[in-house]
């Protein structure tokens, strides 16, 4: 009897460690300035070799899988791909409309069960397929024309899709598609209430298989298992948008002026992770970055719009963080006086 009770009382207490955190405040008027130190432990930097045959001109995306680096240059329609030392291994720049190639990256996906890089083209509505050398390995048109602004694998070979954008031509939000692309399950619909023209780029993010998204309309963070989506993280933002704004459709003149006219408020447009900590960018409607700063731990919340590099020969910090690993984020940094490939920076929280 005494063993049983032991046993109910360790799964109540595991139960109770995975327990939706919620209530989360995030008030922007709470912003100040931070010292580096305050949040970070030690500072590590990777050199990216450098070549005028593979230069990077900006980052939209960054994905690590073990010892390979995948950094996206949307306008330059590139994935380059690199080791962890920072070696140049090779880079996917396939652009046309015949077989292996594509048109525009509207996004991508590392299938860590595969080994395998994912570009959607959504201009000619087909996925295409590389390994982790750069080479082709297949492509697949999708029967249903779709918009998606990112995806990620999982590990029964299917697939989560997201369009986080209210509009009257899409109503899902998250669906789930099988090893070919087709639709299987729809998880999550718009509010048909509301619609939304503007478009903010959000991207899956974690580290090795366990992905996570943020959806910037309900404040709330999604961790996907097998089939399944749950809740993990649900916040009370104190800035919000106005709903009366959220029922525009077209970004006609008229609605950007009210926009930018508006009480000040907050949207998420990234978020990073470590085992410790969620590292999130919010812009304003007066486009205005702050970076947020939460400790899984104690829920402590710094919200900054200015760090003071305190650590790294006072170099200007980016705002824009990308997961790395399970202890560590990484953010960007170009030369303002070279023709060189941008170094990594890698965080390790507190």
């Amino acid at each position: 009897m005494k063993q049983t009770t032991f046993i109910l009382l360790i799964t109540i207490l595991l139960f109770s460690c995975k327990k939706q955190q919620t209530g989360i405040e995030i008030d922007f008027s709470k912003n100040e300035q931070c010292k580096l130190s305050s949040i970070v432990d030690s500072i590590k930097t990777i050199r990216l070799e450098t070549s005028s045959e593979y230069l990077i001109g900006h980052v939209d995306a960054f994905y690590k899988d073990g010892d390979v680096l995948f950094i996206l240059d949307a306008k330059q329609k590139t994935v380059f791909i690199f080791s962890v030392r920072g070696k140049y291994i090779n880079k996917i720049n396939y652009i046309g409309r015949g077989v292996g190639e594509y048109n525009r990256i509207k996004c991508i996906c590392l299938n860590r069960y595969k080994n395998i890089l994912h570009i959607f083209d959504n201009c000619q509505q087909k996925m295409l397929s590389y390994n982790y050398n750069g080479q082709f390995i297949n492509e697949t048109k999708l029967k249903e024309k779709t918009s998606i602004t990112s995806f990620c694998a999982l590990e029964n070979g299917h697939y989560f899709f997201v369009y986080p954008m209210y509009h009257s031509m899409f109503d899902k939000e998250i669906w789930q598609v099988d090893s070919l692309f087709n639709q299987v399950k729809i998880h999550k619909y718009h509010d048909s209430k509301y619609l939304f023209p503007y478009y903010t780029p959000n991207y899956f993010f974690g580290n090795d298989r366990e992905m996570k998204y943020y959806d910037y309309f309900g404040n709330k963070i999604y961790d996907f298992f097998g089939n399944k989506i749950n809740i993990v993280c649900e916040f009370n933002i104190k800035q919000l948008i106005s709903k009366d704004l959220l029922k525009q459709e077209n970004l006609t003149p008229d609605v950007v002026k009210n926009y930018r006219n508006a009480d000040t408020f907050y949207f998420n447009c990234g978020v990073s992770e470590t085992t410790n900590s969620y590292v999130m960018r919010f812009v304003s409607n007066r486009q205005k970055n702050v970076s947020v700063f939460l400790r899984k731990s104690d829920l402590k919340v710094i919200i900054t719009d200015l760090i003071i590099n305190d650590l790294d020969n006072n170099i200007v910090m980016n705002p824009d963080f990308f997961s790395f690993d399970k202890d560590a984020v990484c953010s960007f940094v170009f030369s303002d006086t070279s023709e060189d490939n941008p170094k990594i920076k890698l965080f390790y929280l507190k």
